[in-house]
């Protein structure tokens, strides 16, 4: 399993907040084979505050990843990925069912604990 505290994920309130390990990590845990730079380039899109990390809530707003999300990361990063492997990706960590993946579920991804 994955040390929480290796991998510097800072729990703020309700806020995660990452660095560029704990991102790397989550999106090959999701399917991705994403190098450095790519994660790089997901730290700089989406740091609204210009930290050099991000939250879950700068990833998207509605405190959610939707299939419209992984979808829009995934053309980003250069990866061709049919919507039912998407989703396939998405209902793999869904423990609540919703199909979208929520702080909770993502926290899981992170730590291994699915």
């Amino acid at each position: 399993m994955l040390s929480v505290s290796k991998c510097r994920l800072y729990v703020c309130g309700a806020r995660i907040v990452e660095n560029e390990f704990v991102v790397k990590v989550a999106m090959r845990a999701l399917g991705f084979d994403v190098k450095k730079a790519d994660v790089l380039k997901i730290l700089r899109d989406y740091d609204r505050e210009g930290t050099g990390k991000i939250s879950f809530d700068d990833f998207n707003e509605t405190s959610k990843i939707s299939l419209r999300n992984l979808r829009r990361v995934a053309r980003e990063l250069g990866e061709n990925m049919t919507d039912e492997e998407l989703r396939a990706m998405i209902d793999e960590f869904d423990r609540d069912g919703d199909g979208e993946i929520n702080e909770e579920e993502f926290i899981a991804i992170i730590t291994g604990d699915t």
